[in-house]
């Protein structure tokens, strides 16, 4: 698909405009659940609120999501894109890049690298060339928008997550009874009148 009706700086659409650049960041949550929200791609319009619909037009054999077809919104605007991803579970990375032909030229990568088990770094990089469609970006606020997307996903990871692993969860507190009087034990202090 392409742009259609933009009257908007379509920046704001897209992590980053700048070329060759990298922010990296600490999130209070383990690598692993990082990697594994961040590569649910399909999830990507619950936690980037520009982007209003992701459908998947291809998986690979594990039923990851390879390409995605994206609807990004800005007022009354819109414009489509599709990115191709790679994924490599050993070092909890990915990286995606827009398909051949595209007006819109993306490609990024992010990692997660374990600081323990409750927290990891985040390296995100992304390379975006906006020139086809008449330079409408404004290539300067490329860092702010990646560090708008970083936390974005730093907050709802945080509100989404436990900041637990589940190795090292803590035992839950069993719950109190809702009656002293329904426990099968005899109490030495019951209450005056019950037998």
């Amino acid at each position: 698909m392409t742009a259609r009706a933009i009257d908007f700086d379509i920046a704001e659409l897209f992590p980053e405009a700048d070329n060759d650049s990298e922010l990296v960041v600490t999130i209070p949550r383990s690598a692993r659940a990082c990697y594994e929200l961040f590569a649910d791609v399909e999830r990507l319009p619950e936690w980037l609120p520009i982007i209003k619909s992701a459908a998947v037009r291809q998986r690979d054999e594990h039923e990851r999501a390879i390409e995605v077809a994206y609807m990004a919104t800005h007022d009354r605007s819109t414009v489509g894109y599709r990115l191709r991803y790679i994924y490599s579970e050993r070092d909890l990375s990915m990286s995606w890049s827009t398909v051949a032909g595209s007006s819109i030229q993306i490609s990024g990568s992010v990692q997660f690298t374990a600081m323990g088990e409750k927290a990891c770094l985040m390296r995100y990089h992304v390379d975006a060339d906006f020139s086809v469609i008449g330079g409408m970006a404004q290539i300067g606020r490329g860092r702010q928008q990646a560090s708008a997307v970083i936390a974005e996903f730093r907050d709802f990871m945080q509100r989404k997550t436990p900041v637990w692993p589940e190795s090292s969860a803590p035992a839950q507190a069993p719950s109190p009874p809702a009656d002293l009087d329904d426990l099968d034990e005899p109490l030495t202090n019951r209450r005056p009148g019950k037998a």
